[in-house]
């Protein structure tokens, strides 16, 4: 068998093309010619961490398929519970869009809140005298 060297033309102002050619041959010189031995260890650990990349990628896709974030939900629930000094407890509770508290600019609306608050309180305070 004869070993007959391959000549590669390219177009020399290919940068890439070029930059690969010069690279094969620089190989082929220092693994033919000088005998040296070519190390991929570099190259290896790039495909290691590419992989493990890839695993953890792969875990957080199955964990959220069986787990799933909960969807998220507008609906605010506000409870208040009220002890009076007899050890009475009484509760009331509303439920409200968020947007029932937050103005157009997103700035949460103090007016409406305290409305609310003093509504659900003056309930819970009129139970008490009614009794």
């Amino acid at each position: 068998m004869t070993d007959t060297k391959e000549t590669v033309k390219i177009n020399k102002w290919d940068g890439a093309a070029a930059k690969n050619a010069i690279d094969d041959a620089i190989r082929e010189v220092l693994t033919g010619e000088l005998k040296c031995k070519e190390s991929f260890a570099l190259m290896d650990g790039r495909l290691l961490l590419c992989a493990l990349a890839v695993g953890v990628a792969l875990h957080a896709l199955l964990w959220d398929y069986l787990y799933p974030f909960p969807q998220h939900d507008d609906k605010y629930n506000l409870v208040l519970s009220l002890r009076d000094a007899h050890g009475k407890y009484r509760e009331a509770s509303i439920t409200k869009s968020f947007a029932n508290f937050i103005d157009t600019n997103g700035l949460v609306a103090q007016n409406l809140v305290i409305n609310e608050v003093t509504k659900i309180y003056n309930s819970l305070s009129s139970e008490k005298k009614d009794k």
